[in-house]
């Protein structure tokens, strides 16, 4: 064999030795591109809890007359502190994304402003609601990701529970954490 024949099988031996240590692609998180050692840092744990009152909340039928994929609904509010006072506001779409038995699918989103608005969470998430737009059904508990925040909720990370009480009274209880600032 010749010097540049024996020259081109070095590449190839090469990436053999490495091919038998890779695990297997199944055992692999294929979408994870990279990886970090954990960042420590410093959070504060917070609790709240405030009912949100709606103002002004409506259906708009975009696709087939009727419940149908892609129907929204919107609405706001003013927010409440557990004795009655008034906190600040909020802001909600739903978008259905399905129907089932039971009644139908929404994506939601919500913003609950503090104050003067500067100290804000926005929830996320998809809900089974009862059939043909209606509410949360009552007493059943609503979990919702905390997907952003603002001010003293910038860098905010956990979740909210949503739950109808009566008629048209909502309570909302929050565990989440904020880096120290």
């Amino acid at each position: 064999m010749t010097f540049l024949k024996s020259m081109a099988l070095i590449p190839g031996l090469i990436v053999a030795s490495f091919l038998s240590n890779q695990a297997p692609a199944a055992a692999q998180d294929s979408y994870i591109i990279s990886r970090d050692a954990p960042v420590v840092e410093r959070v504060v744990k917070m609790k709240l809890s405030f009912k949100p009152e709606f103002t002004n909340r409506e259906v708009v039928d975009i696709g087939p007359s009727g419940p149908s994929i892609d129907d929204g609904i919107g609405g706001n509010g003013i927010l409440r502190d557990l004795s009655g006072k008034q906190i600040g506001r909020f802001d909600t779409i739903h978008r259905h994304t399905g129907f089932e038995q039971d009644g139908d699918i929404r994506l939601v989103f919500a913003e609950y402003a503090f104050g003067d608005g500067r100290d804000s969470l926005l929830i996320a998430g998809a809900e089974l609601f009862q059939k043909s737009f209606g509410l949360i059904a009552q007493h059943r508990e609503h979990l919702y990701g905390i997907a952003a925040g603002t001010g003293k909720f910038a860098g905010a990370r956990g979740e909210c529970s949503v739950k109808r009480t009566v008629q048209v009274e909502y309570i909302v209880n929050c565990v989440l954490t904020v880096p120290e600032h």
